[in-house]
């Protein structure tokens, strides 16, 4: 590659804001609390998605296996088709985004806006976009996807540097809070913070109306809690997390190697009565359908039960965000509550405890709390 095209790579770079995100901390609410640190990744456009498309598109092109022109394609559920499009356009490709069609349009309206061609798959899942993303590719074999959440190498090499920033800010770690989604962000940036700072513990954020990974740390406990199999709901708060049926290697490698060491459950309260318990449609031919579940509180009882069951709430946390001017979603706020109960244990007072920032509260559906929260910073 020559040096005018590494120069339009940089520029793109700077233009994102990538490797100018800084750490900051969160004023402790207690003496006696451990010290709370936030990764700002929704500071870089596209988050540390920026960092893998980067990656990938340099290395495709610096084999020869790239040029200008040529189409690409990728599957997302918002984040990363918005980086993916805003990259490639930026580069010179054209792009393409496979997302589920029952997504909000919040999701979608990013990758549009800027530019990229959007395919909508039936569903209300990633599972149903990954199963179509074979089929795309045959019918489109002059057009190359990354292929992101089903490549460890891409995400080794592409989250590096990621992590290598952070180690460059901070003395020392002892917990990182990060959000599950479909396991790659841990696996790319968890690895090369515990080589510098072997003690730390890597904690993952999944929403209660998932549970997969938690199941995968702590088989059959899901159900001896909650009375039911992990996976049973649709997920209501997009952007926490939720894999759906999608068979990611990223989530049983974390596992598996010891990476993630703990799971914490997560739950926004405005999903209590909202849950929807998938069943069998035998008249449909085995398909799943959704539907209500009967009970003032839905399936799990009441909010304090359920924080009894060690549930954390993130409501709370996601107004204290936004009185702080970070107008951030769903995984960002749900990553704080976890990083802030274990902060207030008595044992981690001299701790301190990362967790991340991952993309901008506009991504999300509106909902009544987003609203007051909005007003709530204008005045």
């Amino acid at each position: 590659m020559d040096e005018a095209r590494l120069a339009e790579y940089q520029n793109i770079a700077d233009e994102l804001g990538m490797g100018k995100a800084e750490v900051g901390a969160i004023p402790k609410q207690h003496p006696n609390f451990g010290q709370v640190i936030l990764m700002p990744l929704h500071e870089v456009q596209g988050g540390h998605y920026a960092y893998i498309f980067y990656n990938a598109f340099m290395q495709r092109e610096e084999g020869g296996k790239l040029k200008s022109g040529d189409e690409v394609f990728e599957a997302s559920s918002g984040t990363a088709g918005y980086a993916f499009t805003r990259l490639a356009l930026a580069l010179g490709f054209k792009p393409t985004i496979i997302m589920p069609e029952g997504f909000p349009e919040q999701r979608k309206k990013p990758i549009r806006d800027v530019g990229g061609t959007l395919i909508e798959v039936s569903g209300n899942d990633i599972a149903s976009v990954m199963n179509y993303m074979p089929i795309y590719a045959e019918s489109h074999p002059n057009s190359w996807t990354p292929d992101h959440s089903r490549k460890p190498g891409l995400i080794r090499d592409s989250l590096r540097p990621l992590a290598e920033e952070i180690i460059a800010q901070v003395e020392s770690l002892d917990y990182v809070v990060m959000a599950i989604g479909n396991g790659a962000s841990i696996a790319g940036i968890a690895p090369p913070l515990k080589e510098v700072f072997p003690g730390v513990k890597i904690i993952g954020e999944e929403p209660l109306a998932s549970g997969r990974v938690y199941e995968k740390m702590y088989p059959g406990k899901y159900k001896e809690l909650f009375g039911i199999e992990p996976g049973s709901f649709e997920h209501q708060q997009y952007g926490t997390g939720s894999t759906a049926d999608a068979q990611f290697p990223f989530l049983d490698m974390i596992v598996r190697r010891k990476v993630l060491d703990d799971v914490h459950l997560t739950m926004h309260p405005e999903e209590m009565h909202d849950f929807k318990l998938a069943v069998q449609d035998t008249s449909k031919g085995g398909l799943l359908r959704l539907e209500p579940m009967d009970g003032d509180n839905g399936p799990f009882g009441d909010m304090k039960a359920l924080m009894n069951k060690g549930v954390s709430f993130y409501e709370g946390h996601q107004a204290d965000l936004y009185r702080r001017n970070l107008s951030v979603g769903n995984s960002s706020a749900a990553c704080y509550a976890v990083a802030d109960l274990i902060a207030g244990r008595l044992e981690n007072s001299d701790k301190t405890i990362l967790f991340f920032t991952y993309d901008s509260w506009d991504r999300y559906p509106v909902n009544s709390f987003r609203q007051m929260a909005n007003l709530m910073m204008e005045s």
